[in-house]
């Protein structure tokens, strides 16, 4: 019997211990940071999340949710502050790198906040937030066509709201372009050459301009745009008859983007008279991305006029282009030719031309351009038939462009 009622009694514990409602685990200071934040009490949010930081400072989402408290509260500084904070102890987070950008994008600050976008982009060429970023960045400057590269592609609620502001985008452009272009040539016989060359540029544009929203002007500017290009060109010619000339190669352009522009010029000219001669060139290419993926095709024709006569040849350029994206550009370059003292000559090249493309919405523009390329060329004769040389050239241009 005894035995019978302890049973009894540990079955009647056991029945009421597990009745017993469970007392709900509080909540964590995340949980608490972000209700409160959702309510509108800012203040109290931050407090309970930097407390929590300051106890745990390796805590992730410690620190993203107190960075974006502080940046709701307008205190950008101290935003930055946190997500560099959550940085240093995760160097890959995604998420601290983007809302690092963002902050420097309010400050104003375009240049370091492509540094944290390019990070992430390095991981993850396609990540929509960080090429909205990029765009936005752009947009600081005024850099309409910059900013219209980043988004192509971008599936994201934010790109119809840029795209608007790109279209209420008015501004003019000046363009400083240096560059050295140096390569060798060799030629066999009267009949064939090959030349290979490298080109590096640097280009400095100035943007100055109006962002228009509705019809009253929101925004206005300066902005300031670096890039550097690298290409690599291997051309063939030759000359089947005293008249005539074909030739083709190949060109590959880094661009600003992490991708290369990948051409492939054929063509041919003829000779019109003693002084005149004409050419054209068609030239297909792609633009790969980073990865090595087209994105995008075009093709460029170019007719030319060129004149011998002394003591200022020159010559006149029409070059007409389309692309897969339904753009449309027309530009005309004149040059001539004034003789240096040794092998080195100065080609004076002024350039005038209309953009026609379309892109959601935002027309092209017009651009006037005066450039100046120094260069030389030194042949060495290796033997009767086979020469060498070696070509050299700077070039410098000043271009103003208006675009709507």
């Amino acid at each position: 019997m005894g035995r019978l009622t302890t049973t009894l009694t540990t079955a009647w514990l056991a029945l009421l211990v597990s009745s017993a409602p469970l007392r709900a685990a509080p909540p964590s200071p995340v949980e608490r940071g972000v209700k409160l934040r959702t309510q509108g009490k800012l203040n109290q949010a931050a407090q309970i999340l930097a407390r929590g930081l300051d106890v745990s400072p390796a805590d992730r989402a410690l620190g993203l949710e107190l960075a974006v408290t502080l940046s709701w509260m307008g205190r950008l500084e101290a935003a930055l502050d946190t997500y560099q904070h959550v940085l240093k102890r995760h160097p890959k987070d995604d998420a601290a790198r983007i809302g690092a950008g963002r902050m420097l994008v309010w400050m104003g600050k375009d240049t370091a906040a492509e540094t944290h976008y390019r990070a992430v982009l390095k991981r993850d060429p396609a990540h929509a937030e960080a090429r909205l970023g990029m765009a936005r960045a752009a947009l600081l400057r005024l850099d309409d066509a910059e900013a219209r590269r980043w988004l192509g592609g971008v599936e994201h609620s934010e790109v119809a709201a840029l795209h608007r502001e790109l279209d209420g985008l008015w501004r003019w452009r000046a363009t400083v372009r240096g560059g050295l272009l140096l390569g060798l040539d060799g030629s066999y016989g009267p009949d064939v050459s090959a030349g290979l060359g490298y080109r590096v540029s640097r280009t400095l544009t100035l943007n100055a301009g109006y962002r228009f929203g509705g019809l009253d002007p929101v925004a206005e500017g300066l902005g300031l745009t670096d890039t550097a290009s690298h290409r690599v060109d291997l051309g063939l010619v030759a000359q089947p008859d005293a008249d005539w000339w074909v030739h083709g190669g190949v060109t590959a352009t880094a661009n600003a983007l992490g991708g290369w522009i990948v051409q492939l010029p054929l063509g041919a000219a003829t000779r019109l008279s003693e002084k005149w001669s004409l050419s054209w060139t068609v030239s297909p290419g792609l633009l790969l991305n980073p990865d090595g993926a087209v994105d995008q095709w075009s093709i460029v024709g170019r007719l030319g006029l060129a004149w011998g006569h002394q003591p200022l040849p020159g010559g006149l350029d029409i070059f007409a282009a389309v692309d897969g994206d339904g753009g449309a550009s027309v530009v005309a370059v004149g040059r001539l030719t004034l003789p240096l003292p040794g092998s080195w000559n100065a080609n004076l090249g002024p350039m005038g031309g209309i953009d026609l493309s379309r892109d959601d919405g935002a027309f092209g523009g017009a651009h006037l351009a005066l450039s100046v390329n120094i260069g030389a060329m030194t042949r060495v004769t290796l033997n009767g038939e086979m020469t060498a040389g070696a070509r050299e050239r700077a070039s410098i241009s000043l271009g103003l462009e208006q675009r709507w």
